[in-house]
């Protein structure tokens, strides 16, 4: 099913993610939620599972955007100023 597609693709890449931060010997610092799709199943779910299993802050979470323009998106992003004063 779709729900079941996602949720593996979303596990895919928060694997290779963590794999990738842990091979350059970084500390992640935050992230971002992007939505990509408007039209996304169980986005809000996919967000609490990347809040529950990355550890580091969530930076915001952008809505999709048909026209987006940075001043709108910074609007998005109140944490990031923790990240880089």
């Amino acid at each position: 099913s779709l729900s079941l597609s996602l949720s593996l693709s979303l596990s895919l890449s928060l694997s290779l993610f963590a794999q990738a931060a842990k091979l350059v010997a970084s500390q992640l610092a935050g992230w971002v939620a992007n939505t990509v799709d408007p039209g996304m199943a169980e986005r809000d779910a996919s967000i609490a599972t990347l809040q529950a299993r990355l550890n580091a802050p969530c930076m915001g979470v952008i809505p999709f955007e048909v026209d987006p323009s940075p001043e709108r998106i910074a609007g998005y992003l109140p944490n990031l100023s923790r990240v880089f004063p």
